[in-house]
């Protein structure tokens, strides 16, 4: 029995299609004032502009910004950590 075949062109098309699904990105530089927004810190994920995937949350601390973040509706950070046995992570245990 022969494998359903995917499409041929996916792999091509794949950057176009990301690309037509735009979400604004702010421009850090072009915000007029100062905002605070929440972080979260993330174990062994990399994330990329554009891309859904799923988000575990599970530490108090990250779960209490996510939920700040949905009730002010403003975004927040991810930012993965670099030793992912660290439970509390300080500013110095994450990539920039």
């Amino acid at each position: 029995m022969s494998r359903p075949s995917r499409s041929p062109h996916l792999k091509r098309d794949l950057p176009r299609l990301l690309q037509s699904r735009s979400w604004p990105l702010p421009n850090l530089q072009d915000l007029e004032e100062e905002r605070e927004l929440d972080l979260i810190p993330v174990k062994e994920v990399v994330l990329f502009p554009h891309l859904i995937i799923p988000l575990m949350v599970g530490r108090e601390r990250s779960v209490r910004a996510l939920e700040r973040a949905l009730e002010a509706e403003r975004g927040l950070v991810v930012v993965t950590q670099k030793d992912p046995s660290q439970e509390a992570p300080a500013r110095r245990d994450l990539h920039s």
